[in-house]
Order: C-alpha cells, then sequence, then structure tokens
C-alpha cells in the first residue's frame, strides 16, 4: 500500500448551476450584412485611429451618451433596420487619401544587430568522473486517473442475473432454426443445380443435333458448289478444246494452201545456203582444222619461249661485259700513280 497512489480529496457532486437550455434571447443581437458593422475599418489603415468599442476607455461613455442625444442608441431593432434599408454611403478611395495626415517616420535601424550574426564565445570545461553501474531506476507509478462524476451503486441478486431455463431457451430456438434454414437452403440450392443440369443437358443435346444438322446442310451446299464448279471447268474446258482444233484446222488448211508450191524453192534456196553440206567437208571443218590451229599455236609459243631466252643471255651478257670495261678503266689511274710515287720516292732516297 505504500507504493499506491491514493485519492486523497472528498467526492464531491456536479455544480448544476449552468442551464442546459439556453433561450435565444440570451443570443447577443448581430449585425446581418458585416458591410455596415461599425466595428468593421474601411479603406486604408495607416493613419487611421483605431475605434474603441463600447465601454473601452473614456471614450466609450461619450460616444455613447451623444448617440443618445441624437437618438440613435435605440433599444429596438427599428436603428438596425433603418441602417439595413438606408445604408449610409461609403468614402471613395481618394477621399480617404486626402484625409491621411500620418507621416511615415524614418528611424535609423542598426544594420550589424539585424544582418551580421552575433557569435558569443562558448565556455567549454573539461570535467571527468567515473562511477558505478547505473541503479535500476523505479517502476513508474500506476497512472490512476482523477475520480469524476458521482458515485453510485446497485445489487441484484445471483439467480436474478442468469436463469439457465429461461435464457437458454432462445439461444437453442436461434441456433436449431439456423441450421434447419440452412439444410432447407441446401436442400433447394441441390434441387435448383440438378434442375439446372438436367435444363442444361437438354440445351446441349439441342445444340448438338442444331450444329450437326448445320453441318450437313452446309457439306450438302458445298458438294453442290463444288459439282457445279467441276461442270463449269469442264464445258469450259470442251468449248476451248474446241475452239483449239477448229484453229489448228484452219491454220493447217491455210498452210497447206500457201506451202503447196514453195517446196522445190525452198530446197533450192538451202542448197545454195549450203545448208544440206557434204559430210567429209563437215568433218574437217569441226576436226581438223581445230587441230592444226591447236598445233601451230604450241609451236609458235615455243618459238617465243626459245628467243625470249636467248634476248635474255644476250642482256646479260653484254651487261657483264659493261661492268667488266667499267672496272677496268677504273683500276689503270690508281696504277699509274702508285707507279709514279714509287719513282718520286726512289730519287728522293737517293738525294
Amino acid at each position: 500500500m505504500s507504493g499506491r497512489y491514493m485519492f486523497a480529496s472528498q467526492p464531491r457532486a456536479v455544480s448544476r448551476n449552468r442551464k442546459k437550455y439556453r433561450g435565444d434571447e440570451a443570443m447577443v443581437a448581430t449585425v446581418p450584412n458585416i458591410m455596415f458593422d461599425r466595428r468593421i475599418a474601411r479603406g486604408t489603415t495607416v493613419a487611421k485611429p483605431v475605434q474603441k468599442t463600447q465601454g473601452e476607455g473614456r471614450g466609450g461613455a461619450s460616444q455613447r451618451a451623444r448617440r443618445k442625444k441624437r437618438g440613435e442608441d435605440n433599444s429596438d431593432a427599428g436603428g438596425e433596420t433603418e441602417a439595413l434599408v438606408h445604408p449610409r454611403k461609403l468614402p471613395t478611395a481618394a477621399h480617404i487619401h486626402s484625409t491621411l495626415r500620418y507621416v511615415r517616420e524614418r528611424v535609423e535601424l542598426p544594420i550589424s544587430q539585424y544582418l551580421e550574426e552575433q557569435v558569443q564565445p562558448k565556455q567549454v570545461t573539461s570535467e571527468y568522473s567515473q562511477t558505478d553501474k547505473f541503479i535500476e531506476e523505479p517502476r513508474p507509478v500506476p497512472y490512476i486517473p482523477m475520480k469524476t462524476g458521482l458515485d453510485a451503486g446497485t445489487q441484484v441478486e445471483t439467480e436474478y442475473v442468469f436463469d439457465y431455463d429461461r435464457d437458454v431457451n432462445p439461444i437453442l430456438e436461434v441456433l436449431v432454426g439456423k441450421t434447419i434454414e440452412q439444410s432447407l437452403m441446401e436442400v433447394v440450392q441441390e434441387e435448383q443445380e440438378m434442375a439446372l443440369k438436367k435444363k442444361r443437358r437438354t440445351l446441349l443435346d439441342h445444340r448438338e443435333k442444331y450444329e450437326e444438322q448445320v453441318a450437313k446442310l452446309e457439306s450438302d451446299e458445298a458438294a453442290l458448289r463444288l459439282a457445279n464448279k467441276k461442270l463449269v471447268d469442264q464445258k469450259r474446258e470442251e468449248n476451248r478444246r474446241e475452239i483449239e482444233v477448229k484453229n489448228k484446222n484452219m491454220a493447217t488448211a491455210f498452210a497447206m494452201e500457201y506451202l503447196s508450191g514453195l517446196e522445190d524453192e525452198v530446197f533450192d534456196q538451202l542448197e545454195e545456203q549450203k545448208v544440206f553440206i557434204n559430210p567429209v567437208e563437215r568433218k574437217i571443218e569441226t576436226d581438223f582444222m581445230p587441230w592444226v590451229f591447236d598445233e601451230s599455236r604450241k609451236r609458235l609459243s615455243a618459238i617465243r619461249a626459245g628467243n625470249a631466252a636467248v634476248e635474255e643471255l644476250v642482256k646479260v651478257s653484254l651487261q657483264m661485259g659493261i661492268e667488266e670495261r667499267k672496272k677496268a678503266e677504273g683500276e689503270a689511274p690508281k696504277k699509274e700513280k702508285l707507279w709514279q710515287c714509287t719513282v718520286l720516292g726512289g730519287r728522293l732516297q737517293d738525294w
């Protein structure tokens, strides 16, 4: 009991002074249109003095007294209705600006105080300590909310709270009723499903028969169309053959009539053009003469190769002779200079 929170104050009843319902007479009369409310300032408020409401300062009483003299402060709603029906004329912007008499005072402000960062030196101290392990914190005191409202109590006997025979009977009726209702619903659902399956089977049988009839009609129509097409093609082929035979007969008759006297002339022209030639001459032209030409080409190519080799040998020998001659001509002056040096050296030695 020492660690628990105990409520010390005595319980007390809730105050009943406040009324639960307040009538319309308690509501303060308000102006429907905010544009005609005297507390709303219009236009610019730069040089306009703040208007005080009723009861503020000494000016409120004097204004109220002046309104009473003029008859403006009426207890009934006649003044408000008159203000709504005949609102006063609002001042124009030019009039408002012309009445301004306020001159803005320019005061120099310290710039450094607002634009420059004020850095204050921080005091730093070094301290250290060594402690033991932290002790476990005590458990927080359980929160018990403050008691509110009125205390009330009652007492009911145990047999009045629950009577098995009386209270279980409705529950049992509901359970049995729900079970029977669910069973009946399942039976009805099964019957409906069986009826739907039977109806579906009947519809499927009718559909299969209908599809078979449609397929049979389509096959008959296709066979009839194929037979018709085959007959048309056969007639067209017969007509084409008749026309072709007719054209051939006409062409044969025209050719026989046109070529009846040209056979002798054609053979004479073919003989003149050497279409009918001697087989021996044909053999010589096709076999013997090409062989002679090939052998001649081979002989000529061999002769050309020999001549080219001879020319190359002659060219090489001439080149070698020219080089030996140049070499001999280059060594002769060297020998003469060597002999002169030898003779001159002997003379110098004798001297």
